[in-house]
């Protein structure tokens, strides 16, 4: 961790599933902004250098990119609301207001794709994102071991998360794509 968040970070454990963990992180803070960093991920330095420019500009979710660690490889956050209920179009656990996040009541409990639940969440509430030049965090995909969100997770896990996802677009009154 960057030493400059140092002061403005919780550390939450982790218990249950990864949605658990982002509502943990909404009722146990108080910021304005929330943003998420799991145990197999490092925050970059200048992550939120931007956030200043995104509250003066009125957005609530910040869309920047990610690097992976061990290829250098870049993940570059695209917001585009007519894509994200059938297309995950930005990396995982995007920053993001509180205010948005309790409106869209987060992610389902025990849901695969948490993070794009909560994108989809976010396109049916309005989300107005601001595009950072930012990199978040060197994210690990698990190529050698098993992490959270990596290529080593099991088999159904895809097959499952997909499923999750088309019942929330059906619920949200997205049509099926």
């Amino acid at each position: 961790m960057p030493q400059e968040y140092e002061s403005i970070t919780t550390f939450i454990e982790m218990t249950g599933e990864f949605s658990d963990y982002m509502h943990a992180m909404a009722w146990n803070q108080t910021s304005d902004w929330y943003s998420l960093c799991g145990v197999d991920n490092q925050y970059l330095p200048g992550v939120f250098d931007q956030i200043e420019e995104a509250d003066a500009q009125g957005c609530d979710i910040y869309i920047d990119k990610l690097q992976v660690k061990g290829t250098g490889q870049i993940l570059q956050g695209r917001w585009i609301p007519e894509k994200i209920p059938y297309e995950m179009t930005c990396p995982g656990a995007a920053p993001i207001k509180r205010e948005l996040f309790l409106k869209t009541g987060g992610p389902t409990k025990g849901a695969i794709f948490d993070d794009w639940e909560l994108y989809i969440r976010c396109v049916k509430a309005g989300a107005k994102p601001f595009h950072a030049n930012t990199f978040r965090c060197l994210y690990d995909m698990g190529h050698n071991h098993v992490t959270m969100s990596g290529v080593n997770r099991p088999e159904d896990h895809d097959r499952i998360g997909r499923a999750h996802i088309a019942k929330v677009r059906k619920e949200l009154g997205f049509e099926e794509g």
